[in-house]
């Protein structure tokens, strides 16, 4: 169906109303009654001021406490575990950390995962609009790159907003929330608009025509059967040489230790490997791809950067946490933020300065001494995005992609802490640790670290499956040689 000046499409209160109640029957969930839901929020509240190592720095204690207040004020029917998400979705964000989620429970997730239709689209979020990617089932209904104009009668620019409200972030950093959105897009648009038997797409071809589409939808064990992904899935830590620039593109797509052994992958040995092979092919440049990398320990960052280093470091000069229990089990004093107003006297628990986590690290005799670049976006972040910090700030590397997933001020981290919610059972997690990065970004203290060079995926690239901040990259090299 074709339609040539389309109006834009409107949200009508009744059918965003509608589309959310039909998300219901797959949801699953018991609802609670006002009393007990506020009970929950108190719980809330009482784990980010008590166990949250900085909760107070894009917010105040008694700011905050309104926000939880206003929550409860609106629990005045009985609510299931969806419902209390998108209450304290808001709340939760004004925190100003990724790390603060909130999940349903093991089973309502499951179902929802396994069990609800959804639409089956990968897409991707370039310059603040939706493209096509692909399709789940590989058709070709829609091209990819295509721009979605509408979906079910939703203007797109109000599809994200209205999934951007439900997505936390470090500070103001938008970029990791456009990210996230394309990771998670047919579960948070499940989530936040309902669920259907098919889905209308209104989409933007090369010919500046629009265009509808229907696609039926697909659960996620009807994906899971079907879906072949386009790109063939490789090792997350690998080497690749480009022989006529002489150049190695290291690609570490995560940083976490656990993922790297499950794949039977030692770190520091892969180091070595690299190392070797620059030296045995006569690479004069390296390439160290972390976009979409994360992990909890910082020592990664360090292992990671001691392939290039050739200057002592280290990747963070500070570490504080809150007090934990006491031996009889209570909660020790309530320990705000220095970067808040509000500071009771003992202040935040400091890592003694000796820690070894804190220590200066001499360079690898070893290591890479040619030139370096480092490619990152909005989901590289903890241990990645201190490693991205310490290349730029090092003037080690020439930075090129987007703005890190973590606050490059003061991030926090390490291994989450859990709290289920007594009567919706819905999981909070929280950052056990805060650490401030070493040296100093040049850019805003509410983002993320900035690129020395901006590069993202362009539609074209969609269209012709061709990764166009890695072609951007390589242009770079050859351009500079």
């Amino acid at each position: 169906m074709h339609m040539r000046g389309m109006k834009r499409w409107m949200v009508v209160p009744g059918l965003l109303a509608w589309t959310m109640g039909m998300a219901q029957q797959y949801w699953g969930g018991e609802r609670r009654y006002p009393e007990e839901l506020r009970e929950d929020v108190e719980v809330v509240r009482r784990a980010l001021h008590l166990q949250h190592p900085d909760p107070y720095r894009y917010i105040g204690r008694a700011q905050l406490d309104a926000l939880l207040d206003s929550v409860s004020a609106t629990l005045q029917v009985p609510m299931d575990e969806r419902d209390l998400m998108l209450a304290l979705a808001p709340a939760l964000k004004r925190v100003g950390d990724a790390h603060v989620t909130l999940a349903p429970s093991a089973r309502v997730r499951d179902n929802w995962s396994r069990q609800a239709p959804m639409l089956p689209l990968k897409v991707r979020v370039i310059h603040g609009r939706l493209h096509v990617e692909e399709e789940y089932m590989g058709f070709r209904t829609i091209p990819p790159g295509n721009e979605v104009v509408a979906l079910d009668g939703i203007a797109a620019a109000d599809v994200l907003q209205a999934l951007s409200t439900v997505i936390p972030t470090d500070g103001h950093d938008e970029v990791y929330v456009e990210r996230c959105i394309e990771q998670d897009f047919r579960y948070l648009y499940a989530f936040r608009f309902g669920t259907r038997a098919e889905h209308t797409v209104d989409h933007r071809g090369e010919d500046g025509v629009v265009r509808r589409s229907v696609l039926r939808a697909l659960t996620g064990e009807e994906v899971e059967q079907a879906y072949r992904p386009v790109n063939v899935r490789l090792l997350p830590w690998r080497l690749e040489p480009i022989a006529d620039i002489r150049t190695a593109w290291v690609t570490c797509s995560t940083l976490d230790r656990e993922v790297l052994a499950a794949e039977r992958i030692d770190p520091s040995r892969m180091v070595d490997q690299f190392l070797h092979e620059l030296r045995a092919k006569e690479l004069t440049t390296l390439v160290i791809d972390v976009r979409g990398a994360g992990g909890a320990d910082m020592g990664m960052a360090e292992l990671l950067f001691s392939l290039v280093a050739t200057e002592p470091f280290r990747v963070v000069e500070a570490i504080t946490m809150r007090q934990p229990a006491t031996a009889d089990g209570r909660q020790g004093p309530d320990y705000a933020s220095t970067e808040g107003g509000a500071l009771p006297e003992a202040g935040p628990i400091a890592v003694p300065a000796d820690d070894p986590r804190l220590e200066i690290t001499l360079p690898y005799h070893k290591a890479f001494t040619g030139k370096v670049y480092v490619v990152c976006d909005g989901t590289t972040r903890d241990a990645a995005a201190a490693f991205v910090m310490l290349a730029k700030r090092s003037g080690r590397a020439r930075v090129v992609g987007e703005e890190v997933g973590s606050n490059s001020t003061s991030l926090c981290g390490g291994r989450p802490v859990n709290v289920v919610l007594p009567r919706s059972g819905l999981v909070l997690s929280l950052p056990s640790l805060r650490f401030v990065p070493a040296g100093r970004g040049e850019g805003p203290a509410d983002h993320g670290e900035l690129p020395h060079h901006e590069a993202v995926q362009q539609p074209w690239g969609l269209q012709r499956g061709r990764d166009t901040v890695r072609s951007a990259v390589i242009e770079l090299i050859r351009a500079l040689q």
